[in-house]
């Protein structure tokens, strides 16, 4: 396991909250349940991605999951449309703490610390929880108290780098949004609409208007990708990549994997959308399966 110290956790109460996020988040609320989470982006009324969040319900509470450098930004903006609307939003890092369980042996911790069998569940006890991420390798978001700690650390001593967490959320395709990343990718283009974090079917929140026009007219043209990239290249959240000619991007994570080699997920042009030839990377680049399949790329 590895303390996710990045991560931060935003409390929203109040007999509005649910109604009221449905109206703000890419996800459908009504599949929330104390069993179900959700994956969902915050945007501007551009569609541009502000933040990534991980739903929880909790008694009844909603927790929000994303990076601490944000919290205090979607914070604010989410108080200016609370309104008349029944919903308190606060900031619970300092309460609750969040780390990373990797290729975790369920039947090492169950009875102890909950621990969610399926891609998309969450289980907990009266202290803490756990939220199975998909992927190849299992890996799962564990949350609690943060008087909690010394226990979760005695039950699960394994220490796990903040690197290879990075590592398995790129091996997955799974983006998540930093300050030099917040507002630059419309929804689509991090691959939302494939990761189940866009609802087209719920009705209006902020940027879905964007967000359902890019999807139904099918003008995609850029696309999260995973690469290796060549030795000596230290890409970094935010920096321009060149995986090939005429295909320029921005990284979104970037990390070393088992072996010592640089991976990215990246943002770049498809292939088809700027040369019919056959498609060829830069010198040293390797493009890299995703565990799900993007539309127009072979």
């Amino acid at each position: 396991m590895t303390w996710l110290e990045e991560l931060g956790v935003i409390r929203v109460d109040g007999v509005d909250a649910r109604a009221f996020l449905q109206g703000q988040l890419s996800s459908d609320l009504r599949s929330l349940t104390a069993g179900v989470s959700l994956f969902a982006s915050y945007n501007t009324s551009q569609g541009r991605v502000i933040a990534l969040l991980r739903l929880i319900q909790r008694d009844e509470q909603v927790l929000a999951i994303l990076p601490r450098e944000l919290l205090g930004n979607v914070v604010e903006r989410l108080r200016r449309y609370v309104l008349r609307s029944k919903v308190v939003l606060r900031d619970a890092s300092d309460e609750l703490f969040v780390a990373g369980m990797l290729d975790v042996e369920t039947s090492s911790v169950s009875g102890d610390i909950p621990c969610a069998l399926l891609p998309g569940a969450y289980a907990h006890d009266a202290t803490l929880g756990s939220l199975r991420l998909a992927g190849g390798t299992a890996r799962h978001l564990l949350i609690g108290p943060v008087e909690e700690r010394v226990r979760v650390r005695q039950r699960l001593p394994g220490e796990l780098s903040n690197e290879a967490w990075r590592a398995a959320a790129i091996a997955a395709g799974e983006p998540q949004i930093y300050l030099p990343t917040s507002e630059v990718f419309v929804a689509q283009m991090l691959n939302l609409d494939l990761l189940e974090a866009l609802s087209f079917t719920k009705g209006c929140y902020t940027g879905q208007e964007i967000i359902a026009r890019t999807q139904h007219l099918g003008r995609i043209k850029r696309r999260m990708l995973r690469f290796r990239l060549p030795s000596g290249i230290e890409a970094q959240r935010g920096d321009s990549v060149t995986v090939g000619p005429g295909r320029s991007g921005r990284v979104v994570e970037s990390a070393r994997n088992e072996a010592g080699e640089r991976e990215v997920l990246a943002v770049v042009p498809l292939a088809a959308e700027v040369t019919a030839e056959p498609v060829s990377f830069a010198a040293g680049v390797t493009a890299l399966p995703l565990p799900y399949a993007i539309p127009g790329f072979d």
